[in-house]
């Protein structure tokens, strides 16, 4: 969180001041009474107890690239691969790139499928600027990147970009699977969000191995260094 109010300062989506309270741009903090309403009081008082210890221990540190603060990205859950900067921006970050991850699959919301017959995937499509009529034996595919992730979906002779695509039909990760049964598409994805950066699941189970928080930023961001600032 430090490194990303660094990186946000004065750059909050162009507005006049330095972070907001948007989830998509910088983050959105919550009261403690709030925390206490969602979590119960026990586990509210033992979370506030463990962040302030975090706080405390990190206070000063920022994770740096070549002395330059590095953009710490993270995301929910990752399937084999996390994914990199330059497979979805077309620019290279070298700490931002694909690893190999630790076995997620015992997250909650690991996997997530959904299901449309074809009229209503055509009907979808179509409120979301993208031209659909099914054929029969149409061909359907998914291009995968180097980690293992879609970039493109075709469907027959339509073709969208896969971080389109799983908006539009409500998946949660562009590592997806698709099969028909002759009436529709079933599509299943695994893992949850961009797959950029840092894995918070996988960082809670390197965390209970007994990774230390450096181990932990060291496995996710190649080659950055923490600097005392």
């Amino acid at each position: 969180a430090q490194e990303q109010g660094d990186e946000h300062h004065t750059a909050s989506g162009g507005l006049e001041y330095d972070l907001c309270s948007n989830p998509s741009c910088c983050r959105k903090y919550t009261t403690e009474s709030e925390l206490v309403s969602l979590a119960g009081k026990t586990n509210a008082e033992a979370r506030i107890k463990a962040m302030s210890a975090a706080v405390s221990e990190t206070s000063g540190e920022v994770l740096t690239y070549n002395g330059k603060t590095a953009m710490t990205l993270y995301h929910a859950s990752s399937p084999a691969r996390t994914e990199s900067y330059e497979s979805l921006f077309g620019t290279a970050v070298p700490y931002l790139v694909g690893i190999d991850n630790v076995d997620e699959s015992s997250f909650i919301h690991y996997k997530k499928e959904t299901y449309f017959t074809f009229l209503d995937l055509q009907v979808l499509l179509a409120a979301n600027g993208y031209e659909y009529k099914h054929v029969e034996n149409e061909v359907f595919s998914v291009t995968l990147n180097e980690n293992l992730r879609a970039n493109n979906i075709v469907i027959g002779s339509t073709d969208i970009p896969a971080t389109d695509f799983i908006k539009i039909i409500g998946l949660k990760s562009c590592c997806i699977e698709i099969t028909t049964d002759g009436a529709g598409y079933l599509f299943k994805s695994s893992g949850y969000g961009s797959g950029l950066g840092m894995s918070q699941y996988g960082a809670s189970l390197l965390a209970m191995q007994g990774y230390s928080y450096k181990d932990i930023l060291k496995f996710y961001f190649k080659d950055t260094s923490l600097e005392k600032r």
